[in-house]
């Protein structure tokens, strides 16, 4: 079992329209894991599986997959907070993106 996790350092978005062939996604630069894609999957749809990549030049590391509906959520959370983690579990193939603890109240 290994576990890659590390701070996003950057990010950037790629809403694409429904007759694309790939899915929009959301393209991660992570501390000590490399390149992270969070794709997403509308609703009805079907959900891709989670994964560690091969090391592969140009390519990402790692995939992870949501539903569209929580594309606002994760954007928000990349432009409003920092730090933010990400974190991917290759035994159970689960991840998750996530702020650092912050005292309550701080109003950002």
């Amino acid at each position: 079992m290994t576990i890659y996790q590390g701070e996003v350092k950057r990010y950037g978005l790629f809403l694409l329209t429904p007759e694309a062939v790939i899915t929009s996604s959301i393209s991660l630069d992570v501390e000590s894991v490399g390149r992270a894609l969070l794709r997403f999957a509308p609703q009805g749809g079907t959900l891709g599986t989670n994964k560690k990549l091969p090391p592969t030049p140009g390519f990402a590391d790692v995939e992870m997959w949501y539903w569209m509906d929580t594309w606002p959520y994760i954007v928000d959370m990349l432009r409003n907070e920092k730090p933010v983690y990400l974190v991917f579990n290759d035994a159970n193939q689960a991840g998750s993106l996530h702020t650092g603890w912050e005292p309550t109240g701080e109003a950002e």
